[in-house]
């Protein structure tokens, strides 16, 4: 999801989205999210960081040791 979000914010996605999604969102809506597209800044150090941050997570998760049992079994 962050980096579909973050892909968005490339001029070559932001301009036209921009322009569809002020049509398709509430004006009130729009003002909180347009922003995002309309003033946001496409980095591709964000992306990297976004997967590393993943990766992370996810090799910490497939290798921290699990608890064994259930403490409220004792």
């Amino acid at each position: 999801m962050a980096l579909s979000l973050e892909v968005s914010q490339h001029p070559f996605f932001a301009e036209p989205l921009s322009t569809w999604l002020v049509t398709v969102v509430p004006g009130s809506g729009w003002e909180i999210l347009g922003p995002y597209w309309t003033r946001g800044v496409f980095d591709p150090m964000d992306l990297i960081a976004t997967l590393a941050g993943g990766l992370i997570a996810l090799v910490l998760l497939n290798y921290l040791p699990m608890e064994k049992g259930n403490v409220h079994n004792r």
